[in-house]
């Protein structure tokens, strides 16, 4: 009967859980294969030495590191790329650098806008960063506004010159004044010497202008980064064609040079820079100034004398009246920005096209703790790299956006180009929309592209609290922890615009300029990008394919070449120092790019599913094999009667094996229709043709599970057969009987053949629930961490817990028939103990003893198993099994207590006549 239960359970459940486990390995292959189609490419070549310590180290890339990646790869490497056989795609991208463009918080003048004498307005304005951790009280900026002309006149390069651009008004009477510009600021954010400049209410009142007469522009800077690519290669690779939601996707072609408007008559030559444009800045960072007018004695003073570069002191006080205070923040400045760009059909403004300056950031450096954690190494930087070229009219402000003094996580280098010399101007041909890219949510998406960004957040509640519990984006300080992705995109045609040697020219970290030295160099590329061609998903031919192209690309270009295919996104904690203007030490979590997540999910939820139907299938064979083994023992004389009698080996095995055989088949049949009833009645998906297997895996365990005892009886020679179970030997060996304890043990020591059935089972269920406990563990943890394995072991969970819970099921039935055989063979013991005056409970107490000193042996038995198979076939360190192994030992001595006690009740509550009955 025992035998009929344990299959009937077992084949039934087996079915089910094999249908299911069946389901959840297909939905999971479904599910990744589908991510890694999404993921947009499967290999990234990268200049030979750009891998950075930490991902060599782990495995892990930063996110974002396109930003501080050079160049290094040639256009005919990327050619060379692009003609391998099996290469469907090498998007290339070459990273520019950091342009710093500038939007406006507008002031209203109103009627001040048609003064007819000099008036100045002074702005003060506190900026705001790190979602409100930060905050920079700004230097004040002067406007000065008069009726009369004036003109913009650049410095002399001649030496002995002044190197200051200066503003010239012209008076009625024919006369001039001079303001000297703004100057730029290298070293530091300057929150105390005023920024002056000088503006002409024609200026104002200029036909043509695209915004209200009446309003000046307190200059909002914004950091972007610019990287040029192939517009056919990206959009076949990311289809950002389709994000376009104004103007143009990018066209190919060289562009020619281009005269743009500067208000009223004058024009500058540029570089024409067409720049497909993201529609959201990707920047945190908020403006609040106050607004007062100056229209006194001062003023006229001022208007007399000019503006060398001393202010007088009357400007540092309160003005003559306040006017409305402004507001501004990213989003709304952005918009701005985006509207000041030129087109191919309007020339925009200058502060806004005309590129300058361009500033390159290294990467990261980061240290690892033992938990696990990163640290940011930061410091105080070297900012000659903010230092602004020549102004144009309209370039306002410090060199140094506001926070582009903070504390320094990155070097920087700055480039400047020659203001004559038709420097690079950018000029927007559309804009698009990150979010409409067709793999943007896909769950292996990598923050590794053009286009994607994922903001670290707080790791702990300081660190939110900080943070007010939001996303942590990047402020105007560019050699900060947080950059955003690159939000210009341009050509690889207007690459010459960044290569000229006799336009720009690098400040060196003495401060000394570096003629010739251009930001893009000879071999422009940071990275190309690889589809490979025929790759559906994360199958072995699929994988094959990509490595074979992946290596073709390494022994071909001797470039970094990773295999990206199947990587996804995966939390990191992050250390990261104290800001200089009031941001408190952090520790954030943001998604770095974990590689081949994909592939081990798959390799794992195929070993975890063969894991668990070995699991079942092992738990329920040494159900079959103690229940055997007991049942060959009970009728050992019987076997030793008939083996006197003539009885061959093989006979007595074949009326052992018999009735097996017949009950595991209709155990194994009527499992399998009920097997295949549920599955109907549950709608689980697939047609059930996996629960077939339930009926030959009853039969096949049945068999080789009773095969050792079935031998071992047919082996059996009569003499042997008519001795007690309990020799003599055994018996002196036994410890001395002191108590209840020593009498359960003894009995264990003594009859070691009949407690092994119990050893076993205690044993098979230590081991199958702590074995199935660390696949569990191992998978999900190899899961648990990514965007593509969160979602994976939402849909594997439910086959691991039937599996547990078909083991310990099955366990108990085990430790429940051994504990029975165990009372009904020593029931004449327990009718003499009871006759002599033991009370029930002392016997109860005996039978739980002694069960609990089986499984004590078992569990250990049990555990040294488990612990071998990790370190053996898991590669799972023994010290790392232990929880499991507790886990499981724990839930076998309760299966051993709730099996045992019926037992021990039924034991204790018959009479001693009754038990010492033949």
């Amino acid at each position: 009967m025992t035998i009929f239960v344990t299959l009937l359970l077992a084949s039934g459940a087996y079915g089910v859980l094999t249908s299911t486990t069946e389901t959840a390995r297909l939905a999971v292959r479904g599910t990744v294969d589908e991510s890694a189609v999404a993921a947009g490419y499967d290999i990234l070549v990268r200049p030979k030495g750009s891998r950075s310590a930490a991902e060599d180290s782990s495995g892990l890339v930063q996110p974002g590191f396109l930003s501080a990646v050079e160049g290094g790869i040639s256009l005919e490497q990327w050619r060379t790329v692009q003609d391998q056989p099996g290469v469907k795609v090498a998007a290339p991208v070459a990273v520019v650098g950091w342009v710093v463009a500038y939007a406006s918080v507008q002031v209203d003048l109103g009627s001040f806008a048609r003064t007819d004498h000099p008036i100045l307005i002074r702005t003060r304005t506190t900026w705001s960063y790190d979602n409100g951790a930060s905050v920079v009280q700004a230097a004040p900026t002067l406007l000065y506004l008069t009726p009369n002309p004036i003109r913009f006149q650049l410095p002399s390069l001649e030496p002995g010159a002044d190197p200051h651009s200066v503003v010239i008004e012209t008076r009625p009477d024919g006369s001039e004044v001079s303001f000297r510009a703004p100057e730029p600021v290298t070293e530091k954010v300057d929150t105390s010497s005023p920024t002056f400049l000088a503006l002409s209410t024609a200026n104002l009142t200029a036909t043509g202008a695209t915004r209200p007469n009446t309003v000046v522009d307190v200059p909002y800077p914004f950091p972007f980064l610019i990287a040029a690519v192939d517009p056919a290669s990206e959009d076949q690779l990311t289809g950002v064609g389709q994000a376009m939601v104004s103007g143009s996707w990018l066209s190919p072609g060289v562009p020619a040079l281009r005269s743009f408007g500067l208000g009223g008559m004058d024009a500058q030559s540029g570089r024409p820079v067409p720049v497909a444009v993201a529609n959201r800045p990707y920047l945190q960072l908020d403006a609040e100034a106050t607004v007062e007018l100056f229209d006194g004695p001062e003023v006229t003073q001022l208007a007399r004398d000019g503006y060398s570069g001393t202010l007088p002191t009357a400007f540092l006080g309160s003005g003559t009246r306040a006017l409305p205070n402004l507001r501004a923040d990213a989003t709304t400045a952005y918009q701005r920005l985006l509207d000041s760009l030129p087109t191919a059909a309007s020339d925009g403004d200058a502060e806004t096209r005309t590129v300058l300056r361009v500033t390159r950031t290294s990467a990261l450096k980061l240290t690892k703790a033992s938990n696990g954690t990163l640290t940011a190494a930061s410091g105080v930087g070297f900012p000659v790299g903010w230092g602004y070229g020549t102004g144009l009219p309209g370039a306002q402000g410090s060199a140094i956006p506001p926070g582009g003094d903070d504390t320094a996580f990155r070097s920087m280098d700055g480039f400047f180009a020659d203001p004559s010399m038709a420097p690079p101007t950018l000029v927007k041909t559309g804009v698009f929309d990150p979010t409409r890219l067709p793999n943007a949510f896909s769950l292996a998406a990598l923050p590794l592209g053009t286009f994607s960004y994922s903001a670290p957040v707080g790791a702990d509640q300081t660190s939110r609290d900080a943070l007010h519990d939001k996303e942590w984006m990047p402020s105007a300080n560019v050699w900060g922890y947080t950059q955003p992705p690159p939000m210009m995109l341009t050509t690889l045609d207007a690459l010459p615009a960044f290569a000229d040697p006799q336009l720009w020219s690098k400040a060196a970290p003495a401060g000394q300029v570096l003629g010739g030295t251009p930001p893009v160099s000879a071999n422009p590329l940071s990275a190309l990008r690889v589809k490979v061609d025929g790759v559906h998903g994360v199958s072995d031919l699929d994988r094959e394919r990509v490595r074979s192209v992946a290596e073709a690309i390494a022994t071909t270009t001797g470039l970094d070449v990773d295999i990206t295919m199947g990587a996804s996104s995966g939390q990191q904690t992050v250390a990261i120092a104290a800001g200089t203007h009031g941001r408190p030490v952090l520790q954030v979590k943001e998604p770095w790019v974990v590689k081949g997540v994909a592939t081990q999910l798959v390799t794992g939820i195929d070993k975890a599913s063969a894991a668990l139907a070995l699991a079942v299938l092992l738990a329920s064979a040494l159900v079959v094999f103690d229940a055997t083994f007991a049942t060959v023992r009970a009728r050992r004389r019987e076997i030793g009667i008939v083996s006197a009698l003539g009885w061959r080996g093989r006979d007595i095995a074949r009326g052992l094996l018999s009735p097996i055989l017949a009950v595991s088949a209709l155990a194994g049949g009527i499992g399998t229709l009920a097997a295949l009833a549920i599955h109907r009645a549950l709608e689980l998906p697939g047609n059930g043709d996996s629960a077939i297997v339930a009926l030959p895996a009853a039969v096949a365990v049945a068999l080789l599970a009773s095969l050792g005892p079935v031998i071992a009886a047919a082996r059996t020679v009569p003499v042997s057969a008519m001795k007690p179970v309990a020799s003599t030997r055994s018996a002196r060996r036994g410890p001395r009987v002191v108590g209840v304890a020593t009498l359960a043990w003894r009995s264990v020591v003594t009859s070691p053949g009949r407690a092994m059935a119990g050893i076993l089972g205690s044993a098979t269920a230590t081991a199958v629930i702590a074995v199935t406990r660390m696949i569990q563990t191992q998978f999900h943890n190899r899961a648990v961490g990514t965007v593509l394995g969160d979602a994976i072991t939402v849909q594997v969970r439910t086959p691991d817990l039937a599996a547990a819970a078909l083991t310990a099921l099955l366990a108990a039935i085990g430790i429940y028939h051994v504990t029975a055989t165990e009372a009904r063979e020593r029931r004449m013991e327990i009718g003499t103990l009871l006759a002599q005056g033991w009370q029930p409970a002392t016997v109860r107490r005996l039978i739980l003893t002694q069960a609990i000193a089986i499984w004590l042996l078992g569990a250990l038995l049990g555990a040294l198993t488990a612990s071998t198979m990790a370190w053996r076939v898991f590669d799972v360190h023994p010290a790392a099994a232990l929880p499991a192994t507790l886990q499981a030992a724990g839930v076998t001595l309760l299966l051993c207590l709730l099996a045992a006690l019926p037992v021990a009740a039924r034991a204790s509550r018959t009479t001693p006549t009754q038990l010492l009955r033949p």
